[in-house]
C-alpha cells in the first residue's frame, strides 16, 4: 500500500466570510471571484469544493483590496455558524459541548480535507489539535489566521465561556511587529510548533447549550451521515488503496476475519503505519469499516432471500440486535421496517 499524494480542497461557505468581509470594508467581489473562477451565484452552494492551492493567493489579494496586513484574523472572526453547511447545522442541535466536539472531529471533512483534527483530552484540558494534511502546500500566516479566528468566533457562538481559549500554539514564528492576534483573541499565544492547537478547560466538556432540538439533530446526522459515505465513496474511486482496503475488509467480514490486524497483514504492512496512512485520509479503520458494513447492508436489505439473521451475519456482526441498532443509526430505521417500506 503506497502513500500518493492527495487532492486537497475546502468547500467555498467555509470561505465566504473573506468575501462578506470585502463587502463590509467597499470591497468589490468581483476580482476574488475572478481569481477563483467562480460566479457570485456559486457563493450561494456551501458545498462547492474548491482547491486549497487558490486560498493563498485569495488571501493575497483580499489584503492588497483591504490594505489590511490582517485580512486573515478579521475576516475569520465574522465567521457564522451556518458557514460549516451541515456540520454547523448539527453543532446548533447538540445539548452537550462534548457533542459539538465529537461531531468535529467525526465529519470534519465534510468541510475540506486540508487538515487532520484530533481532540486530546486529560484532566485540565480539551486539546484541539489541527495539522496539514500530508502533502499539503504549506499556508500563509493569513490562512492560519484565519482557521483560527474562525474555531475561536464558532466556539464563542456555539458553546460560549468566559475564556474561548486558555492558550494557542501556532505552526509559524512571530512577526515583527507581532500580528494582532495576541490582541484580538484574548490567550497567550506561542509560535513555531508543528500543528495549531488551542487548549480550552476541561470543565466546559460536558457544559450544557441552550435551544437544542434533539430530534432534528437525529435527522440531521443521518444526512450528515450520507455525505459522509458518497464523500468516502467518491475518494475510494480515485484512491486505489484506499478501495484495496474497502475490498479486504468486504470479503473477511462474513468469516469474522476483518480486523486492523487482519488487514494490515494483507497488505503486508504493519498495523501502526495502516493506521497512520488511513488518519492522512480524515478516516479510521473503525469508519471504514462501519461505511463497508453500511453499504452492503443497503445491498442486501434489497434482496428478500436474505433473513435479516443472515445479513448481520455477512456484515459480521455476532448478534442480531447490533446489527439492528447499526441500520437505524445509518438509515434511521430499523431494517424490517426498511424493507417493508421499501426505500
Amino acid at each position: 500500500m503506497r502513500n500518493k499524494p492527495q487532492k486537497h480542497w475546502t468547500t467555498i461557505g467555509y470561505y465566504k466570510p473573506v468575501f462578506d468581509y470585502l463587502r463590509t470594508v467597499g470591497q468589490s467581489n468581483e476580482p476574488a471571484l475572478k481569481l477563483l473562477g467562480l460566479r457570485e451565484s456559486d457563493l450561494s452552494n456551501p458545498d462547492l469544493r474548491i482547491d486549497n492551492g487558490q486560498f493563498g493567493q485569495l488571501f493575497e489579494l483580499a489584503e492588497q483590496q483591504c490594505n489590511d496586513p490582517h485580512i486573515g484574523l478579521h475576516a475569520g472572526l465574522t465567521m457564522q455558524v451556518q458557514h460549516v453547511g451541515i456540520v454547523g447545522l448539527l453543532a446548533m442541535s447538540c445539548q452537550y459541548a462534548r457533542e459539538v466536539f465529537e461531531l468535529h472531529a467525526r465529519y470534519q471533512s465534510l468541510v475540506g480535507n486540508g487538515f487532520v483534527t484530533r481532540y486530546h483530552i486529560d484532566d485540565q484540558t480539551i486539546c484541539m489539535e489541527a495539522e496539514l494534511a500530508e502533502g499539503h502546500r504549506p499556508l500563509s500566516r493569513h490562512e492560519y489566521e484565519y482557521n483560527l479566528a474562525g474555531w475561536y468566533r464558532l466556539k464563542s457562538l456555539l458553546i460560549g465561556g468566559q475564556n474561548v481559549f486558555e492558550r494557542i500554539e501556532l505552526p509559524y514564528e512571530r512577526s515583527d511587529p507581532p500580528s494582532l492576534i495576541e490582541t484580538l483573541i484574548t490567550a497567550p499565544v506561542s509560535y513555531g510548533h508543528k500543528a495549531i492547537r488551542a487548549y480550552i478547560p476541561r470543565s466546559e466538556y460536558d457544559a450544557k447549550l441552550l435551544g437544542t432540538d434533539p430530534q432534528i439533530k437525529q435527522i440531521l446526522e443521518v444526512q450528515a451521515q450520507k455525505r459522509l459515505l458518497e464523500l468516502r465513496g467518491e475518494q475510494a474511486d480515485t484512491d486505489e488503496e484506499l478501495a484495496q482496503v474497502r475490498r479486504l475488509i468486504a470479503e473477511k467480514l462474513a468469516y469474522g476475519l476483518a480486523s486492523l490486524e487482519a488487514i494490515a497483514a494483507s497488505l503486508d504492512i504493519s498495523v501502526r503505519t495502516l493506521q497512520r496512512r488511513l488518519d492522512q485520509r480524515n478516516t479510521s479503520f473503525t469508519q471504514v469499516v462501519d461505511e463497508v458494513r453500511r453499504e452492503l447492508a443497503h445491498k442486501y436489505i434489497h434482496n428478500n432471500e436474505l433473513s435479516l439473521l443472515e445479513i448481520a451475519m455477512m456484515l459480521g456482526f455476532a448478534e442480531q440486535s447490533s446489527f439492528n441498532r447499526a441500520f437505524k443509526r445509518w438509515f434511521g430505521n430499523s431494517p424490517g421496517a426498511y424493507r417493508q417500506g421499501g426505500d
